[in-house]
């Protein structure tokens, strides 16, 4: 993993999270409202989110995750889906499209634990959204994952911060969470309680102690850094 170390510093973490907690987008949302449900080309269960005129985000109920972002003020309708009420498509370019169906994954001493996910909740408080998941154990015992996403352009790329709130992670576990997909160049920072790391070709979410992690990804094609990976895999087509 090379992640610069001034992203993991008390000051850089603090900074991450006054920018989610009170970054300028909130007041640049692009439509009414601006949390919704429907379709994505045919895709049921996907919460939507626009965030700003330059994003729009999806979340699935069946990967409990970030599914598809796009540059657009929001989805354009295509008219009723076959699942019932309305279906959209991305309305720009593609900024990521996740790959894995099954994102999440918890692991113990003695390897992964079997989870069940659940998307239990949806809200906007405060001019954010809210996005709170249910992770289910054996046993039936329950880590709650309180996530916060939102649109950043401080430094002139597209960027999506992702703050994450987890309680009830028992001792020696870890939630993981694959962040990664297809489309645009990848520069991944963050970490405070958990952190944001590469493992092989792929980038994950960890955090192995209840508490708060903000991370960031920053979609762009100009130069960057020589101290960040970065994860180039074009996109040409949305299936």
């Amino acid at each position: 993993m090379r992640i610069p170390k001034y992203l993991r510093s008390p000051a850089s973490i603090a900074i991450l999270s006054m920018l989610v907690a009170s970054g300028p987008a909130s007041a640049q949302r692009p439509r009414d409202p601006w949390l919704f449900e429907g379709s994505l080309e045919g895709r049921a269960g996907m919460v939507f989110l626009a965030l700003h005129r330059q994003m729009t985000v999806a979340y699935d109920r069946e990967g409990c995750s970030l599914y598809l972002a796009w540059n657009g003020a929001a989805a354009a309708e295509t008219g009723p889906s076959p699942a019932g009420g309305a279906d959209y498509r991305p309305a720009g370019p593609v900024y990521q499209k996740r790959d894995n169906p099954a994102p999440w994954s918890v692991r113990g001493p003695k390897g992964n634990i079997p989870v069940t996910v659940r998307l239990a909740a949806t809200a906007v408080v405060g001019g954010k959204a809210r996005l709170d998941y249910v992770l289910t154990l054996p046993g039936g015992r329950q880590i709650k994952v309180r996530e916060t996403p939102e649109f950043d352009d401080h430094y002139g790329d597209n960027a999506l911060f992702r703050n994450f709130e987890v309680t009830g992670i028992p001792a020696e576990t870890a939630i993981r969470l694959q962040v990664d997909g297809r489309g645009m160049p990848e520069v991944w920072g963050g970490g405070a309680e958990g952190r944001v790391e590469k493992e092989g070709a792929h980038w994950f979410f960890i955090q192995e102690m209840d508490g708060v992690t903000p991370i960031k990804v920053t979609w762009s094609t100009g130069a960057v850094s020589n101290n960040v990976d970065i994860i180039t895999k074009p996109i040409k087509t949305i299936k």
